[in-house]
């Protein structure tokens, strides 16, 4: 089977020993430290910069009771600076449209269905497999930081131009986990902040490590600096640095070291740590500890494969085994056998399957399926993962 068109959520989720997160705050925080592109809290508050520097504004979210139709509006404050443009301009629609859905399904009423959180955009990060051969996986990070202290990081990732055989999505994109690369590229502030969490995380150190710590970070944020590339990806341009554990030559850097290196570094950054001299002179303040993570669950979205049927049961019925071989996370070759990996379809209706089971969860689509979404289609991929 070739598959045209999916999309893959890898998702890995931690806490902050915390009492309480002051979310504007963190928000502000990490737009400002340009460690996000953008964010937005559930009530709407959003936060970029712009050529303005740092702006913030609310998106209202409208959405009709009981029917898939909205409306999303960013009033900015004051309305006469710039709005997100490039990809923080795609952060924001996302951001929104994820919000509308989420209002759709659970409803604006509810006080404990999610916890307060906010939603930040990081950009692009390169997982680069080997310099010498270039081949690359690409993939936008979203992080959610929740009031109780919990995290929730989802690493998204969109299917290339190119057809991709079903043996090829399950070993390669499916157990994208499973990879070793050789070098991470990611936004230059992440690579310039991940260094001083790292130390910051070791610590505490005394006022002669502090200084070396000092001088060694202004060197690397140098090497940094130097080492950026800047990519042109369709709509968007990025700015992107070697990771810093991956400068190492010997290293070879998996998806949930990204992920740690993520949670550490964001919760350094809403922690209002001290930089600088005053971090000289006075050490670092207390930064929470981030605790054990839980590994990612892929959420897979299949919208368009060779030899679509025009409804989910169809779809069952002649690609089941298909479906069984990726929720099993393995290819098998056995069809019978493929299918004791096939749940139960989840969804009573015929626009497109929904499987759920320990390791992964997977929406397949049929055709009537996506001719019904047609007019709401994203050009850029957006798929609501709620």
């Amino acid at each position: 089977m070739q598959i045209h068109e999916w999309e893959i959520w890898h998702t890995y989720s931690t806490y902050i020993q915390s009492q309480s997160i002051d979310l504007e705050a963190a928000a502000c925080k990490l737009v400002e430290a340009e460690f996000v592109e953008l964010a937005m809290l559930q009530n709407g508050q959003t936060f970029w910069k712009s050529q303005d520097g740092f702006c913030r504004g609310y998106t209202d979210v409208n959405h009709e009771p009981y029917g898939s139709q909205g409306e999303i509006k960013l009033i900015k404050f004051p309305e006469d600076i710039s709005g997100p443009s490039g990809f923080a301009f795609e952060a924001w629609y996302q951001a929104a449209h994820l919000r509308f859905n989420e209002l759709r399904v659970i409803g604006g009423e509810s006080d404990t269905l999610p916890h307060p959180y906010l939603r930040a955009f990081l950009g692009q990060i390169n997982l680069i497999y080997s310099e010498e051969n270039g081949g690359k996986v690409i993939c936008y990070p979203i992080l959610n930081i929740y009031e109780t202290g919990i995290i929730t990081l989802s690493f998204r990732t969109i299917s290339p131009q190119s057809t991709t055989k079903i043996e090829n999505l399950i070993s390669g994109a499916v157990n994208l986990f499973k990879h070793s690369f050789e070098k991470v590229e990611v936004p230059r502030s992440f690579s310039k902040h991940a260094t001083r969490a790292s130390y910051d995380s070791l610590g505490p150190w005394n006022i002669f490590k502090r200084l070396e710590h000092y001088f060694l970070q202004k060197k690397h944020e140098e090497a940094v600096d130097f080492l950026a590339t800047t990519y042109d990806e369709g709509d968007f341009q990025f700015v992107l640095s070697p990771l810093s554990s991956s400068e190492e030559v010997s290293t070879k850097d998996r998806l949930q070291n990204v992920a740690l290196s993520i949670f550490l570094t964001a919760t350094h950054i809403i922690s209002n740590p001290r930089y600088g001299i005053r971090k000289i002179l006075f050490g670092q303040r207390h930064i929470p500890h981030v605790a054990s993570y839980w590994t990612g669950r892929p959420h897979i979205h299949i919208t368009n494969f060779s030899n679509q049927k025009k409804t989910a049961s169809e779809n069952e019925k002649h690609h089941g085994y298909h479906w069984g071989s990726i929720l099993a996370r393995t290819n098998i070759a056995d069809k019978k056998v493929a299918l004791n990996y096939l749940e139960k379809d989840l969804r009573p209706f015929e626009d497109y399957s929904i499987y759920i089971n320990l390791s992964a969860s997977l929406w397949v689509w049929s055709k009537n399926g996506v001719l019904q979404q047609k007019e709401h289609a994203d050009p850029n991929n957006g798929t609501s993962n709620l």
